[in-house]
């Protein structure tokens, strides 16, 4: 955030009105009281037209408020997607019955060594030794 926003609208550079002049003629949106206000230049501009002028502030907030609740949509489709993954690897794990974070235990092998002769071998019909 610019260090020039101040919550404050009477100490904030933009004096409440969503747009700071920030050089000779140069404005910016404020990032916290701008609602989609008209351009200062556009104002001065349409200022011989009220009616037209009010039409444009019409259509520039709803316009703000257009793109920002997209924006929220979005966020909100990423929450519910992120919320859909955990709950089905919380479904299959109920349907298999495995925790997704098992500790296996340690398996014992035993080494067997034994004594094999001609009699523990046993041959299938055609088969030879």
């Amino acid at each position: 955030m610019e260090e020039w926003v101040e919550m404050d609208e009477h100490k904030c550079r933009c004096q409440g009105f969503g747009w700071a002049e920030v050089s000779k003629d140069r404005y910016v949106e404020c990032p916290l009281h701008f609602e989609g206000q008209l351009h200062p230049d556009t104002q001065a501009l349409l200022l011989d037209e009220p009616n037209r002028l009010a039409e444009e502030e019409r259509k520039a907030r709803l316009q703000f408020y257009i793109k920002n609740g997209r924006s929220k949509i979005a966020n909100f489709q990423k929450q519910i997607k992120m919320e859909q993954e955990k709950l089905l690897k919380l479904e299959l794990e109920l349907i298999n019955r495995t925790p997704t974070v098992k500790a296996m235990p340690a398996v014992q092998y035993e080494t067997v060594i034994e004594e094999v002769s001609d009699d523990d071998i046993v041959c299938l019909e055609g088969d030879s030794i």
